[in-house]
């Protein structure tokens, strides 16, 4: 990889606003797959994929304008509860899916779905969260901006206007940028990414980057009250619960677990 610098240039907030409130939506919703599933609860972790990963191909290229796209990874989730098929049939396969809601403590917001330290790169570096202690011991000369926003969907998408004076507190940088918007034909989504953005600790670092596919981000389960596991519509919840029950009892993982079928299930072919 090449060398990265710190971003200098900033946009203005308002091009943006509102998209980096706290976000308390409960239930949150993701849809996988049931091998998926184990592997997340074996390491505890969900992955963040880098963020020219992502299956819209338009907001994919639009990100290629910028060198240091590579350098945000990006989670995806849904804050609509409700069941949809477009969802089960893009992101899960008849025979494997699983939607997961995740249903937090009273007033807990969303970005606390993860243990706010460290993340850990699919080459097993570990990356420290901004304003934790484990930026002061790591020996990583980045660290990790994290946050939890709405995805904006619209079909004008906004370039950010490079401005060299804007106000205080009301700014961003070009990597706060990526991510925020899609065309409105995702809007069924109603999506929540946890994002990852890569950002160098000194304002004027140049040292290079390792080339890096994924980030991995710990679970705070102790932030979760329940999780729910609903099967796809072409799957009795019957074949699977005890198989997962006793997972996780290997697992010792204390958060509960319930097992529902699809309200679709025996609905549709």
């Amino acid at each position: 990889m090449g060398k990265y610098a710190a971003d200098t240039a900033m946009i203005p907030l308002e091009n943006f606003g509102g998209r980096h409130e706290k976000l308390f939506d409960n239930p949150l919703v993701h849809y996988t797959s049931i091998p998926t599933l184990f592997k997340i609860l074996r390491k505890n972790s969900f992955k963040l994929n880098r963020i020219d990963k992502v299956n819209d191909l338009e907001e994919k290229f639009r990100m290629l304008d910028y060198d240091n796209f590579r350098r945000v990874f990006v989670s995806c989730f849904s804050y609509d509860e409700k069941e949809s098929i477009p969802m089960w049939q893009i992101y899960t396969a008849k025979e494997t899916g699983i939607m997961l809601k995740i249903y937090f403590n009273n007033n807990t917001p969303v970005e606390e779905l993860f243990v706010k330290s460290e993340m850990t790169s699919n080459t097993d570096i570990k990356y420290p969260l901004m304003h934790s202690d484990a930026i002061f011991q790591s020996r990583s000369h980045w660290q990790i901006k994290y946050d939890a926003i709405k995805v904006n969907y619209t079909d004008i998408p906004k370039k950010p206007v490079i401005m060299n004076v804007i106000e205080e507190n009301k700014k961003y940088t070009i990597l706060e940028h990526l991510g925020l918007e899609k065309s409105t034909a995702w809007v069924h989504e109603e999506e929540i990414r946890f994002r990852a953005i890569v950002e160098h600790m000194q304002s004027d670092g140049d040292d290079e980057l390792e080339e890096i596919d994924c980030l991995y981000a710990k679970i705070n389960f102790g932030t979760i009250k329940k999780i729910m596991v609903i099967f796809s519509p072409w799957i009795d919840k019957k074949d699977w619960e005890d198989i997962y029950e006793d997972f996780l009892k290997k697992q010792n993982i204390s958060t509960q677990f319930e097992f529902a079928n699809s309200d679709l299930y025996g609905k549709i072919k």
